[in-house]
């Protein structure tokens, strides 16, 4: 038999070397957790940006859409806002031809006088035709902001 050094005997090395190898096998395993955990995290992290880049590209093509539906309501608006316009304009300067209100009509008298001249539609004085014209544009305006907002609702339902 071989003597051994230190006065160790063969059990003694033995157990030496089963702890030295639970040891290396440990730090082994430890070393070889942490590479499958590397690679396990960079999936998960390369899902996630993966995930993350569709949900942005489908949030801007969903912004995209709505915003064309907002832009198509807003030229139909303007589109109809000049004809408003186009059509209060000359309605005013057909109203122009009209006679201007006496001074004397100008008070409200107590009494009703149904035959005096400016009471019907046909005979308004001018600057009664032209209030009633720019109201009449003014509603259709609002009309025209009130359609267009439905228009931008009812797009992005």
């Amino acid at each position: 038999m071989i003597p051994l050094p230190f006065g160790l005997n063969a059990a003694a090395i033995r157990l030496v070397a089963l702890v030295a190898g639970f040891a290396v096998a440990s730090v082994g395993g430890w070393v070889v957790r942490g590479w499958l955990a590397d690679r396990d995290l960079a999936a998960l992290t390369a899902d996630i940006e993966r995930n993350r880049a569709e949900a942005f590209k489908a949030g801007r093509e969903i912004e995209r859409n709505q915003q064309e539906v907002v832009n198509h309501a807003l030229r139909t608006q303007n589109d109809s806002l000049a004809g408003i316009a186009a059509g209060l304009r000359a309605d005013l300067e057909r109203l122009r031809q009209r006679p201007e209100r006496p001074a004397a009509a100008a008070g409200v008298s107590a009494a009703a006088q149904p035959a005096c001249p400016g009471a019907t539609g046909a005979e308004l004085f001018r600057s009664d035709a032209e209030f009633l014209a720019r109201e009449a544009a003014r509603a259709d305006d609002i009309r025209a902001g009130l359609v267009a907002c439905y228009a931008v609702i009812d797009g992005l339902q």
